[in-house]
């Protein structure tokens, strides 16, 4: 494997920061939705 470089170091962080946008979008499109699984996983212990 090649050592990651700045390109692609900011690419995870692109990649990252998306994919935690889209979850909070989609996250309130569905009133919490995914809050309540989480929160249901974690009391399930």
């Amino acid at each position: 494997m090649t050592k990651p470089n700045k390109n692609t170091k900011k690419a995870i962080v692109l990649a990252t920061v998306a994919a935690v946008t889209i979850a909070g979008i989609v996250d309130l499109k569905y009133k919490g939705l995914l809050y309540r699984l989480l929160t249901y996983k974690s009391a399930r212990r």
